[in-house]
């Protein structure tokens, strides 16, 4: 993975971006420190975990089946 230093990067993001999709993810530095990553969309796309929707996750729960009983407390704050 290539390092870009962040005032550098401004002039050259045409060529970072070919570079992550030609070369792969890119890296942004600021004073030396990591601190971005420049993907192509095709690296995104593998590394995205998949959108669920929250009930089917609640759905694959090993707590589905419990049944838990609870009371909402009343009283006003």
């Amino acid at each position: 993975m290539a390092n870009w230093e962040l005032e550098s990067t401004e002039s050259k993001l045409i060529q970072i971006i070919e570079e992550a999709v030609q070369n792969g993810p890119q890296t942004i530095t600021v004073k030396g420190f990591e601190t971005a990553v420049i993907l192509s969309i095709a690296d995104y796309r593998r590394v995205k975990p998949p959108r669920e929707r929250l009930s089917d996750f609640f759905r694959r729960s090993p707590l589905a089946e419990v049944d838990i009983e609870f009371d909402r407390d009343q009283h006003d704050c």
